[in-house]
């Protein structure tokens, strides 16, 4: 619950700039919290735009509230401009199936 989420905050709390907001923001996806997890990582980009861990975790709170075209659209970007970064092909696979298109999901 919120009390395991709150060391997260905290070290959010004391430098607004911490990657931490990637962390939270998974945790508050798996907690079904979607949209504060989306404005955690709105936030946590304004600091680090270039982040590609933040990206990933974005697009997932997006895929959680059903805003999938919005997050392949985020994950299409960052596979292009860092096609080595394996977390985001693999959760562009998971937005991809859920739009229901599973010879590009594959």
């Amino acid at each position: 619950g919120d009390a395991a989420l709150e060391p997260l905050r905290a070290v959010l709390r004391a430098n607004p700039a911490s990657s931490v907001f990637v962390a939270l923001a998974h945790r508050l996806c798996e907690a079904g919290r979607a949209d504060e997890a989306e404005t955690i990582c709105r936030e946590g980009l304004r600091h680090q735009p270039d982040l590609p861990t933040g990206k990933v975790a974005l697009a997932r709170a997006l895929m959680e509230r059903g805003r999938l075209r919005e997050a392949q659209e985020v994950l299409v970007a960052l596979t292009k401009s860092q096609p080595d970064q394996g977390d985001s092909w693999r959760w562009l696979g998971e937005v991809v199936l859920r739009r229901g298109d599973m010879p590009r999901a594959r």
